[in-house]
């Protein structure tokens, strides 16, 4: 604890900064994100958990797929789990493409379509 300082708060003025140091990481969108992808490829690999994910994918596919799951583009995530979901026979829901508003103006193509495009 060498060069470590001890900082005391009395019950009265705990409240303030225990508010300021609550954030949590799975509350920030990359988060979300994150977690809507993985479900997205749960789905591809035809399973409900992510213990099926270790099953199919092997156990450290989280390390293995972070770079994929993280920053591939909508168009190319897509075009992969088009190709998991042909491999693994799962099913790759439909997604709004363009949305304004409420109103979706353009959908992405179901995953036989993006399969086809994906291989062309």
């Amino acid at each position: 604890w060498k060069g470590a300082r001890r900082i005391e708060y009395d019950r009265t003025e705990s409240s303030k900064w225990k508010r300021c140091g609550s954030s949590f990481g799975w509350v920030s969108p990359g988060a979300a994100r994150w977690r809507e992808r993985v479900g997205e490829l749960a789905r591809a690999v035809g399973v409900d958990e992510e213990t099926g994910l270790s099953r199919v994918l092997g156990p450290r596919w989280g390390y293995q797929w972070r770079t994929a799951i993280v920053t591939a583009m909508e168009e190319e995530w897509r075009g992969l789990l088009s190709v998991i979901v042909w491999k693994h026979g799962g099913k790759m829901g439909p997604k709004p493409k363009i949305k304004v508003g409420a109103d979706v103006l353009e959908w992405f193509p179901s995953d036989r379509e993006t399969f086809e495009a994906f291989v062309a």
